[in-house]
């Protein structure tokens, strides 16, 4: 082994005694957007990704409300609309961006309005009876769901169901206030499933509501010893790749609720009170929950990061004194950004209102950086090779082990990225991985398998690569494996390089210290078989054997890089052979 192969081979023993973490995601305040005295309490956020433009309303009952325009590349704001004296207050939106519209739920007089995103103009509003609070959007089907979540005990909640087509009111149901319904505090949609959850006031209920007819379908009560810090579901997200839905509560803590068997799976303390609603990031894994308390000696609001892989709170972000009662946001999912609305208050009166944001971005998810530091290193095979054969810690993304793009994990797998580190093999995809759906082990890859199969041809690739022979180590050895290089002997290639252009061939010296079978076999990078050269016995002494690039069919080979595979008495070795056409 020469002193590369060495120099890497004792990296990789090193790099197996090592503890390498994932990259930390980030979780910072990063820039703050003031808004005029009149842009007082900001809601109904949604964010145009596509475009890079975020929406939201603001404004106070002097002055009236606002739909203000953002763009987030420079986070400055770039238009505004000033809406009517009697659609004061809008509370809630949604984005279809799809279709290129918003929508905005008025809390004060009881309408819709339609925002076309392309020239930003208001091109419809719809009167639908009650105030709305909340707002859901089905893309899936085409609708729109607008929830009145009712103040007072002689009002009751309803949801709307607004087709968007041609933006027209096509149902709406009352809920009268009983033992089974009480005022509506948070809401979220499943469209795929065709079901609402809704959270509700005082002893909280998770209601479970068919989208089809608007009926209640399901409940769950917390009404147990210990259920106090789950009373009043002000905040709600649902994670439908993964299937839980979870609520966040004034008693400050979280629920998770498995939405396969509308089942309560735990719930974990996160807050003083949740108050300010709450924001998902897929991609991340995570998700946010807002205290909203007024910025006091003794209380300041913040934003907490909860994992939901392992279901606890991992950071959190305090907001200045100044700049409390934090209601509510929207996050930009494809660049790692949340955006909060803020207004401080002092003795109940506004002391500034502002746009916070933040930087919520995560390691990302890339084929074969395993480690998550953004780098392909030595540390990656070794990561693949210690889950798929020593049951190591699955990684959170399963697409970033199968850097073949397979759809399985296995010892390919590493071959490939050492093949590409150390071999001027293929370079891996640089794509940045979408991982939601659930994997085997735990992390996401969907129907990603890991196959822990090693056959003797990709044994002998990884052999053949620099460091190799230690790495192998790392494997159960399969049936009549090769041990690993022996000394004496000698192989030699002449003309290693196959150009098709002047009918070269390559000559392969042999010189067995003693008689005995001489075995010289071809293989791809990957380890796939391509020809077997040589396989019979012959007496001590040199001689020749020329491969003229074809395969076991006697097919020219494609152009690349291939493994001679070479066992004979005094000699086990691999070569390289590089073919050009």
């Amino acid at each position: 082994m020469n002193r590369t192969n060495k120099l890497i081979g004792l990296f990789a023993v090193l790099a197996l005694l090592l503890n390498s973490f994932p990259a930390e995601a980030k979780f910072a305040r990063v820039g703050a957007l003031s808004l005029a005295e009149e842009e007082e309490f900001p809601r109904g956020f949604v964010i145009d990704e596509v475009h890079g433009f975020m929406y939201f309303a603001a404004g106070t009952p002097e002055s009236g409300s606002k739909i203000i325009k953002i763009s987030l590349p420079d986070f400055k704001r770039v238009d505004e609309i000033r809406l009517p004296p009697n659609l004061y207050r809008p509370l809630c939106a949604i984005i279809d961006s799809a279709r290129e519209y918003a929508y905005f739920g008025v809390g004060f007089n009881s309408t819709v309005i339609k925002l076309r995103l392309s020239d930003f103009t208001i091109v419809g509003d719809l009167p639908i009876g009650v105030p709305v609070d909340m707002a859901l959007l089905d893309d899936v089907h085409g609708y729109a769901y607008f929830v009145h979540s009712a103040s007072t005990f002689f009002d009751f909640p309803s949801i709307s169901k607004v087709r968007l087509s041609d933006f027209t009111l096509e149902k709406k149901v009352i809920f009268p206030l009983n033992a089974n319904v009480k005022f509506f505090e948070s809401a979220t949609i499943d469209p795929k499933n065709g079901y609402a959850y809704i959270g509700t006031l005082g002893i909280s209920r998770i209601l479970k509501i068919r989208l089809s007819d608007l009926e209640l379908e399901d409940q769950i009560i917390f009404d147990k010893p210990g259920d106090d810090r789950l009373q009043t579901l002000s905040a709600a997200i649902i994670d439908a790749k993964r299937e839980f839905v979870y609520f966040g509560a004034y008693g400050g803590s979280v629920v998770k609720v498995r939405l396969s068997d509308f089942s309560r799976v735990a719930d974990i303390p996160v807050a003083y009170s949740i108050g300010g609603g709450a924001l998902l990031d897929p991609v991340g894994n995570f998700a946010y929950f807002v205290d909203y308390a007024p910025s006091t000696e003794f209380t300041t609001p913040f934003v907490a990061r909860v994992s939901l892989e392992s279901f606890k709170v991992t950071e959190k972000i305090f907001f200045p004194i100044g700049e409390g009662f934090v209601k509510e946001g929207a996050i930009d999912i494809s660049k790692g950004i949340a955006y909060f609305g803020t207004h401080g208050l002092n003795n109940n009166t506004i002391t500034g209102t502002k746009i916070v944001k933040v930087d919520v971005s995560r390691p990302y998810f890339r084929r074969g950086d395993l480690d998550g530091d953004g780098r392909l290193t030595i540390v990656d095979p070794i990561r693949i090779l210690q889950y798929a054969f020593q049951g190591g810690e699955a990684p959170a993304c399963l697409d970033v082990a199968d850097v073949n793009a397979d759809r399985k994990v296995d010892l390919t797998d590493a071959v490939h990225l050492l093949t590409y580190l150390f071999a001027g093999g293929k370079p891996v995809s640089d794509k940045i991985l979408n991982c939601i759906s659930k994997g085997e082990g735990g992390g996401g890859g969907g129907d990603i398998v890991t196959d822990k199969t090693v056959t003797r041809e990709q044994m002998n690739a990884l052999r053949a690569l620099p460091g190799g022979n230690n790495l192998a180590q790392m494997i159960p050895d399969p049936a009549g494996d090769i041990p690993a290089d022996v000394d004496g002997g000698q192989v030699k290639l002449v003309n290693n390089v196959l150009n098709s252009k002047d009918s070269s061939e390559v000559s392969i010296y042999l010189n067995p210290i003693s008689s005995g079978r001489v075995i010289l076999k071809l293989f791809t990078l990957n380890g796939d078989f391509v020809k077997t050269i040589w396989d019979q016995d012959q007496p001590a002494g040199p001689s020749n054997v020329t491969w003229k690039g074809d395969n076991e069919q006697n097919e020219k080979v494609a152009s690349g890089i291939y493994l001679l595979y070479a066992e004979g008495p005094g000699f086990k070795t691999k070569k390289k052979i590089a073919v050009v056409r």
